[in-house]
């Protein structure tokens, strides 16, 4: 796998892992970039393939390399701002829907609220609403529409009769 696939793999994974689709990514960006430059080896790779090398650098400016004592601490460092930068550029260039679409959730057409998809069978009785995102509430109101709908033309054949 490419480096910047497994950037993109990592943004999936901070969408996913989100308590909400729109949350601040900020810790879960720190994190995923701190497991990232965990061995010195992988430092490396990230410092030949980012495209952010001098991140650290516009993060910290002259005071970047302050603390580092040899020079797997500044590959590390270095690393480090380049890969949380990787990531943030990568998750810059997610849509909103891009985000709903890896969380498995959409915007419902009726009242703009956040809808999970994964509804299992209760999405396969939605036929009526087809190709439309509706979340648990627009859905239970149409559905009773529905069946008053039904009701109030079973009475009129009733009547005609």
């Amino acid at each position: 796998m490419s480096y910047q696939e497994e950037i993109e793999q990592s943004v999936r994974s901070i969408v996913e892992e989100l308590p909400e689709w729109d949350a601040d990514a900020s810790d879960a960006i720190h994190q995923t970039a701190e497991n990232w430059t965990i061995y010195t080896s992988h430092c490396h790779r990230i410092m030949q393939e980012s495209s952010n090398e001098d991140a650290a650098f516009g993060h910290m400016g002259s005071d970047a390399l302050d603390g580092c004592e040899s020079f797997s601490d500044v590959v590390t460092r270095l690393a480090y701002f380049a890969v949380h930068q990787d990531i943030v550029d990568a998750l810059s260039e997610w849509s909103d829907e891009d985000k709903l679409e890896a969380r498995d959730e959409g915007l419902c057409e009726d009242c703009g609220e956040v809808c999970d998809h994964g509804l299992g069978d209760l999405q396969n009785d939605w036929k009526g609403r087809e190709g439309e995102e509706l979340c648990g509430d627009c859905y239970e109101r149409w559905a009773e529409d529905q069946e008053d709908d039904e009701d109030e033309d079973d009475n009129t054949d009733e009547g005609e009769e």
